[in-house]
C-alpha cells in the first residue's frame, strides 16, 4: 500500500488484503488533520485468485471533508 500527500490530498494505491482493510485505509487518512479529500486507488486481492481486483464502492470520486477550522 502507498499513501501519497499532494495539495491536502491523499492517494492511496496499491493492495489492500480485504475490503475492510481498504475502507480501514480510507478511513484512517481521512481523520489526519490538514487532509481535505482521500482518493482511494487501492485494489482488493481476490480469494480465489490471489491478484488484485478494483473496488468500487459507489462514490463518484474522491471523498472530500470541509477544511479544519
Amino acid at each position: 500500500m502507498e499513501v501519497a500527500f499532494t495539495n491536502l490530498e491523499v492517494t492511496l494505491t496499491g493492495t489492500a488484503e480485504n475490503r475492510d482493510q481498504r475502507r480501514r485505509a480510507e478511513m484512517v487518512a481521512e481523520r489526519v488533520v490538514g487532509v481535505l479529500r482521500v482518493q482511494n486507488n487501492l485494489r482488493v486481492k481476490s480469494a480465489s485468485e490471489g491478484s488484485a481486483q478494483r473496488v468500487h464502492d459507489g462514490s463518484s470520486g474522491p471523498s472530500q471533508r470541509d477544511p479544519p477550522s
